[in-house]
C-alpha cells in the first residue's frame, strides 16, 4: 500500500485498532503489516490454507465489515493525506509445490 509521509500515523492506526475479524475466517493462517524504511510501500500479508479460503473471505462479511469505510469520508482511500495511490495486491503461492 503506498503511504504519503504525513498519511503513515493514521494508516498505521488503522491497522493496530482494525476489528480483526479476519482472524475468525476458515483458512486464516497470519497477517503481518511491514513498514517500509526505504519507501513509502507497506506490505500487508495475509497468509491462507488456500486460494480458496482467500477467494471465500474476500466475499465474507468479515471483508466487508473490514473494508465498509472504503469510498466513504472516513475511508483511507477518499483522505488524500494517507494513500499515494491506488492500493493494489497480488496473489502467490508458497506451497511445496510452487518451488
Amino acid at each position: 500500500m503506498p503511504v504519503k509521509p504525513a498519511g503513515r500515523e493514521k494508516f498505521e492506526e488503522r491497522f493496530l485498532n482494525r476489528p480483526k475479524k479476519i482472524e475468525n475466517e476458515e483458512g486464516f493462517k497470519a497477517i503481518r503489516v511491514s513498514r517500509p524504511l526505504d519507501s513509502d510501500i507497506y506490505i500487508v500479508l495475509t497468509q491462507w490454507a488456500s486460494e480458496e479460503a482467500f477467494r471465500n473471505w474476500q466475499d465474507s462479511e468479515a471483508y466487508s465489515h473490514a473494508h465498509k469505510k472504503r469510498g466513504t469520508d472516513k475511508g483511507l482511500d477518499r483522505d488524500e493525506s494517507v494513500l499515494k495511490s491506488k492500493p493494489y495486491h497480488e496473489v502467490y503461492d508458497i506451497s511445496e509445490k510452487a518451488l
